[in-house]
């Protein structure tokens, strides 16, 4: 990947943006999502549910001690293919790749922010906004299980 490219498209930081879900004794049901997104992104959340289960994605929801939060694996029967997050500006969907895999991300014609290498991999760090946003990410996650 050429540094230009990756400097044009490299994610700032989630300044001013705080996760939530924190609490380890409430499992995040749809009513605790509900709740936490509000009435019109939940609506995009259970688009987006909807779209990874007809690509036989599963869901599987985890409190992780060293974020101190949950976070939701998506699942290609038992490979990770991606993690889902609920933050206070709604929900976000990463995924990695590494140098060699994310190449293909550049074929998909998307606009599409690459963030900053963490070690060998390189996350799309995805905010669902709207339905553009909720497609983009759904083509990455057809392209990462697609990879061998």
């Amino acid at each position: 990947m050429s540094s230009k490219r990756q400097d044009h498209n490299e994610l700032k930081d989630n300044v001013g943006e705080k996760q939530i879900l924190t609490d380890e004794s409430i499992y995040p049901n749809n009513t605790v999502i509900k709740n936490a997104l509000g009435t019109a992104q939940f609506g995009s959340y259970l688009t987006f549910i909807e779209k990874i289960e007809a690509l036989n994605l599963t869901i599987e929801w985890r409190y992780y001690n060293d974020g101190k939060t949950w976070l939701c694996k998506i699942l290609n029967k038992k490979k990770n293919i991606g993690w889902l997050s609920i933050w206070d500006v709604g929900f976000k969907v990463t995924v990695f790749f590494t140098e060699k895999t994310i190449e293909g991300i550049n074929a998909l014609g998307r606009d599409i922010k690459i963030g900053k290498p963490s070690g060998k991999l390189i996350p799309i760090i995805t905010t669902i906004n709207d339905d553009t946003t909720l497609d983009n990410v759904i083509k990455i996650l057809e392209y990462k299980k697609g990879l061998k």
